[in-house]
């Protein structure tokens, strides 16, 4: 059966993309002072369907404010619910799951919210009201944290349990960046059986003898360089990072990778025989994570060592 919102969703993307940045007309919005207001996806689409607004009370809780799909109670009582925070957005992230909330391929954004929908996991900010059955968060307190969409606003009401105080020594924006990549992260390296992992030999104590070698792709990117630096720190290696131009190098290998390839210029065989020298041993790789699908799947597939895990993220 063919799927027509998917065939209508790839045609505005690819009418989109043929007009190009410069055809965009973005009329210009004014929000008065003190109002507040969110980033809205009317509809799937390029650029041209995002759409910044002010927040009216239907949007949220009084006073107004996006939210999540997970909410226990409806964001448009005058009180905000028991479990949650009020929180005043300094910050939200990017990331490519946006992207694809726009192009309408998302899956539980269609599922969970539709369109029009505020897009964005990350947030961080200030605490403007505690729900009654919150402790150890008060007013005025800098968190940072995970919202299920609706992080692209001033104001978001989130539950506290998906939100922790800003870390020490780091920025709000450093800490907004943080949420969505190091989880995926993290759960990446849960599947590959790499964490929970058993406490790291102490300094000047030989590594474990087991093959613990990992592969990522796109490991210059958000959850990528995250792996790269997971990986390192839980004494798994060598870590080698796969990188699509030689700018990325250097990104790569800050991030902790033992080696790096840059593939561009690189034949599909090309890669793997590189892939293949700078394994620990011949018989391949006990985790490879692949952010690219179709293009590399085999690929990391044949490169894995027996018992091996592919991890796929990011498609």
């Amino acid at each position: 059966m063919i799927d027509l919102e998917l065939l209508w969703n790839i045609y505005a993307n690819i009418r989109s993309w043929w007009r190009g940045p410069s055809s965009l007309r973005v009329p210009p919005v004014r929000i008065p002072n003190g109002a507040h207001a969110a980033v809205f996806v009317d509809a799937p689409g390029g650029p041209e369907v995002l759409s910044l607004r002010p927040l009216s009370v239907g949007d949220g809780a009084s006073p107004p404010a996006t939210g999540g799909y997970n909410l226990l109670a409806s964001p448009c009582s005058a009180d905000i619910p028991p479990e949650c925070l009020l929180v005043r957005v300094s910050y939200f992230s990017v990331n490519y799951a946006d992207v694809c909330v726009r192009w309408g391929l998302y899956e539980s954004a269609k599922k969970y919210v539709g369109y029009p929908i505020v897009p964005g996991f990350d947030v961080a900010g200030v605490v403007e009201q505690v729900g009654a059955d919150v402790a150890g968060i008060s007013a005025g307190d800098e968190v940072f944290g995970v919202t299920l969409f609706g992080g692209y606003s001033t104001r978001v009401l989130v539950p506290a349990a998906q939100m922790r105080p800003r870390l020490p020594g780091w920025t709000a924006a450093e800490c907004a960046s943080l949420p969505a990549v190091s989880l995926t992260a993290l759960h990446a390296l849960s599947l590959g059986g790499a964490w929970p992992a058993a406490s790291p030999p102490a300094a000047g104590a030989a590594p474990p003898g087991r093959d613990r070698s990992v592969l990522v792709h796109s490991a210059a990117g958000g959850v990528g360089s995250m792996l790269v630096q997971m990986s390192a720190a839980l004494d798994l290696g060598p870590v080698v990072g796969v990188v699509g131009r030689p700018d990325k190098v250097a990104a790569a290998r800050e991030a902790g990778c033992d080696a790096v390839i840059d593939k561009s210029g690189l034949t599909p065989s090309e890669l793997w025989e590189a892939a293949a020298r700078v394994a620990p041993s011949s018989a391949g790789y006990k985790t490879v994570m692949d952010a690219n699908g179709v293009s590399t799947l085999r690929g990391s597939y044949d490169a894995l060592a027996p018992t091996g895990r592919l991890v796929v993220y990011g498609f």
